[in-house]
């Protein structure tokens, strides 16, 4: 089971666009911007973590592998200061 608690940095700014999210770091200016599987993921993150580990195994990763993608998207929020552990 994949346990993580994120929480938006109180700079971050979110719209979602149609299937698009896009995250704006008000701060410093850094936006990143998810396409639909990402803005699924990040969905899914909010909600409940393992369920995006789920929807990463389902479409033919392994659990393994899925956590490592979902640890290297939370990293770039991370990095990007758009969000807090």
């Amino acid at each position: 089971m994949l346990t993580l608690k994120l929480v938006l940095s109180k700079h971050t700014v979110i719209e979602w666009f149609d299937e698009r999210v896009v995250l704006l770091n008000a701060q410093n200016g850094r936006v990143f911007e998810l396409n639909p599987t990402a803005a699924l993921m990040w969905d899914k993150l909010q909600t409940n973590p393992s369920l995006a580990a789920e929807f990463l195994v389902k479409n033919g990763y392994s659990h393994d592998e899925a956590v490592g993608l979902i640890g290297e998207f939370v990293d770039h929020l991370l990095d990007a200061g758009l969000v807090e552990k």
